[in-house]
């Protein structure tokens, strides 16, 4: 009795043990591999964010005023592998015009920059109205 509960208490400590990746280092996205970091894709142009770990809630959940003055096409946090979203992340995705615009947000599993349906996850989607004056 006595090590059956040794076992099921170092299973219970090894699995609350997080084996996070490492951040990203460099300016270059396509270097990235093995890590997690962040990026926003600009007129086609990958750029590395600075990012912090709550950041990633932030991003399946914003607010009216970040979706606002998010000017750019997409912004992903998460897994890298070999320069690619590669891994578990989220992605916000904007299309449409300055005043009407709607956006995707993937959260789940990336493989090659492409969200992986199989895999458990989800995908939400937004509309917001902006009156320019």
């Amino acid at each position: 009795m006595k090590r059956l509960l040794v076992i099921v208490t170092l299973g219970m400590l090894l699995s609350g043990n997080s084996f996070a990746l490492p951040k990203c280092q460099g300016d270059n996205v396509f270097d990235w591999t093995d890590c997690i970091g962040a990026y926003i894709i600009v007129d086609g142009d990958y750029k590395a964010i600075e990012f912090n770990p709550g950041d990633k809630k932030k991003l399946l959940n914003p607010s009216f005023e970040e979706i606002q003055n998010f000017n750019f096409g997409t912004k992903y946090i998460g897994e890298m592998k070999n320069g690619y979203a590669d891994g578990e992340g989220v992605m916000l995705l904007k299309t449409g015009s300055d005043k009407i615009f709607s956006y995707d947000i993937y959260s789940g599993y990336f493989k090659k920059d492409r969200f992986n349906f199989d895999k458990k996850g989800s995908r939400l989607r937004g509309k917001h109205t902006i009156e320019k004056y």
